[in-house]
């Protein structure tokens, strides 16, 4: 594997971790354990019966330079910032469905991540490039629209003659 196809597995990894960061590791471990797939020098700790069974890895030679780890670290906070918003938006809704269907989707985003990350894993980062500036420009979009209504707000307050007292 050339050292951009790592790069973009790892950045994919890192997304999918921000999500479900145990099933992330245990995925790729089971993989690398029972040799379905050729795992990346720094991804072989996790098929280690020790790391599967705590699901946690870390690179043994320190192979990971600065740059790919301060990268996957910036896109795992990312995703998990994402996944923490919806699920305080969900957690407003009076029933437990959406919850539990939240759950089982970032379930299966996660499997289904892991598994076009090994198979197509270009096609997956440009998913996850198109999505993640999708979500950019809506937040963007919803920060630009409450700005303006406060602002809108406070200059209607300052213009508006006081009522007088009776």
């Amino acid at each position: 594997m050339s050292e951009a196809h790592v790069f973009a597995i790892g950045i994919l990894l890192a997304w999918m971790a921000g999500i479900r960061a145990y099933l992330t590791v245990f995925g790729v471990g089971i993989a690398g354990y029972f040799g379905w797939l050729d795992l990346p020098q720094a991804l072989e700790a996790t098929s280690s019966p020790w790391v599967l069974g705590v699901s946690a890895a870390m690179s043994p030679d320190g192979e990971l330079g600065a740059g790919m780890l301060a990268a996957g670290a910036g896109t795992a906070l990312v995703s998990h910032a994402l996944k923490a918003g919806s699920r305080a938006l969900l957690n407003t809704s009076p029933e437990p469905v959406s919850n539990w269907t939240a759950s089982v989707a970032e379930d299966t985003a996660v499997i289904g991540g892991l598994a076009l990350v090994w198979s197509h894993p270009w096609i997956a980062l440009a998913i996850l490039i198109t999505v993640g500036v999708g979500v950019f420009l809506v937040i963007w979009w919803l920060w630009r629209k409450v700005f303006r209504g406060v602002s809108r707000l406070l200059t209607s307050a300052e213009s508006s003659p006081p009522t007088p007292a009776s």
